[in-house]
């Protein structure tokens, strides 16, 4: 494997125009310190420059196998290089890793494309991107008339760097979906790692928190990740205004 430091991962990253807030060298300690998950974090060099990464990451799941995910835990977080033959060469590297280690499969997340002999899938995911209107007349009507609504109540919406009051309406609302919650030692570790790029806005009802999000931020963009809203938060259409 291609050694890589933390600092030079970053700068490829940040130099990289397909970067993703998911390609991220802080991931390989969320991964690590909080699941137990062993991170493999490939370069290639060409020439002495760094001229691919990809960032994986080695899960063991009684439910999914044992695999290697790229990124786990996140929606992106594919291999990025600067041209063919680097690209090549990273999945070339990844495939051989899989194989030593035996793992059941890889996953390359938003990946546009591979190689010959991987498999493609595009119904596992899906992102939806576009501008925050600046002015009310420009959301759909019944957003529109949903944060109206929201406007007439005791709603107060606040952006904070704790999860105290985001964990229990995060919790609540997984429990809803029947689904388990992540521990809230996971967005802990990610205010603690992202920094800036990472917040949590709380939408509270007569000062309790009734809806919350925790967001990512990259180049411009937000992107509302983990969300929920309590039933007292929805009949007061609290999640538009969030």
């Amino acid at each position: 494997m291609t050694s890589i430091s933390e600092a030079e991962w970053e700068a490829f990253i940040e130099a990289h125009p397909d970067a993703t807030l998911f390609h991220r060298s802080a991931w390989r300690h969320v991964a690590k310190d909080v699941f137990g998950h062993t991170p493999h974090y490939l370069a290639i060099r060409t020439g002495g420059a760094v001229s691919a990464v990809l960032p994986l990451v080695e899960v063991r799941s009684r439910l999914f196998g044992h695999a290697l995910i790229s990124n786990a835990f996140c929606v992106g977080g594919g291999p990025l290089a600067t041209d063919d033959a680097a690209q090549a060469a990273i999945l070339d590297q990844a495939e051989q890793l899989g194989r030593r280690l035996k793992v059941d499969y890889v996953e390359l997340r938003d990946t546009p494309r591979a190689a010959h002999g991987w498999t493609a899938r595009g119904d596992l995911y899906a992102s939806f991107a576009g501008p925050i209107p600046g002015d009310l007349k420009l959301l759909p009507p019944q957003r529109r008339n949903q944060l109206r609504r929201a406007l007439t109540k005791d709603l107060t919406i606040t952006v904070e760097r704790s999860t105290e009051a985001f964990y229990p309406v995060y919790a609540h609302g997984m429990r809803d979906h029947g689904t388990p919650a992540l521990p809230r030692k996971f967005f802990d570790r990610l205010l603690a790692e992202f920094g800036e790029d990472c917040n949590v806005v709380v939408g509270r009802a007569g000062g309790r928190p009734v809806t919350a999000v925790m967001c990512y931020y990259f180049r411009g963009r937000v992107m509302p990740y983990y969300a929920a809203c309590l039933p007292e938060g929805r009949a007061l259409s609290a999640n538009a205004l969030l």
